[in-house]
């Protein structure tokens, strides 16, 4: 699986890198120069101009079965989609990521296995920000700040059907307090 999310992450990053979309097509054969030629020479497009009219890059996600074969995300269930995209979201990227409750829909030993170990790999290489509810995220993640949420009624109006967040407590796990709020997570 590391190895497919590597793999993954370089092709992320490699999107784009080439020098236009109408080289490519040109180069892919897409469109042979002849053609593309007729089309600028009878003024149906105008060669500076046609990149306007190419569809964005469509992007096929895959996820490898049990038996090692692949099948494309859209036929996954569930679980497999939101594993195939979280993995894609953490291995690929140096920019600040806030993710909300990613244990919702996988199998907990897949959060230990894959996710926590994602995170103890990337969070030296980009901002991670995540609410869960799953006490291995941030003690197995080795997070380096949590910060403890609960709710409360609006002072203004304790009869009102909606609630605030309060910050609880914020620190490292080594904080005894800190420790207390995720072991009853």
């Amino acid at each position: 699986l590391r190895t497919d999310l590597d793999a993954t992450a370089a092709r992320g990053t490699a999107i784009g890198e080439g020098e236009s979309a109408t080289a490519d097509l040109l180069g892919d054969r897409v469109l042979t120069k002849n053609f593309f030629n007729a089309l600028v020479k009878r003024d149906r497009v105008r060669a500076d101009e046609i990149e306007r009219f190419l569809p964005d890059d469509l992007v096929e996600a895959q996820v490898r079965s049990a038996d090692g074969s692949f099948k494309t995300i859209v036929t996954g269930s569930v679980g497999e989609k939101s594993t195939a995209i979280l993995s894609l979201l953490l291995s690929a990227g140096d920019q600040p990521i806030i993710i909300d409750q990613p244990e919702d829909d996988l199998d907990n030993q897949y959060v230990y296995n894959v996710v926590v170990d994602l995170l103890r790999r990337r969070k030296f290489s980009r901002q991670i920000i995540i609410a869960t509810h799953n006490a291995n995220i941030p003690v197995n993640g080795d997070a380096e700040l949590i910060v403890a949420l609960g709710v409360e009624k609006p002072p203004q109006d304790p009869e009102a059907p909606g609630s605030l967040g309060v910050v609880l407590d914020a620190g490292s796990i080594d904080k005894p307090d800190i420790k207390h709020h995720v072991s009853v997570i």
